[in-house]
């Protein structure tokens, strides 16, 4: 099977947001030009991205320690996880 990994540089990002559906459909070359374009895939692939900045972070002074800190956060959830197919897995803390 052959693969491709792509940057999405043909989209443009005023026509396109977090979480459209992408269809696609791929032709191949060779040194007597191109072939003929596949089918256009029938599921699709959403658009997804990183996680958007961390938000309404606080250090809470009345329960830490010297060997813990007590820190708090919005959750990223939907569209600001980097769409509604990816969830946040962990965090880091510097």
């Amino acid at each position: 099977m052959a693969s491709l990994v792509t940057e999405l540089g043909w989209v443009d990002p005023d026509h396109i947001s977090q979480d459209q559906l992408i269809m696609v459909k791929v032709k191949a070359r060779n040194v007597n030009g191109w072939g003929v374009y596949s089918q256009v895939n029938p599921t699709g692939v959403l658009l997804q991205t990183v996680a958007d900045v961390v938000l309404n972070l606080q250090y809470t002074v009345e329960t830490s320690v010297n060997e813990q800190i007590n820190l708090t956060w919005d959750a990223l959830t939907g569209t600001s996880a980097g769409g509604t197919g990816v969830s946040i897995d962990s965090y880091k803390v510097e």
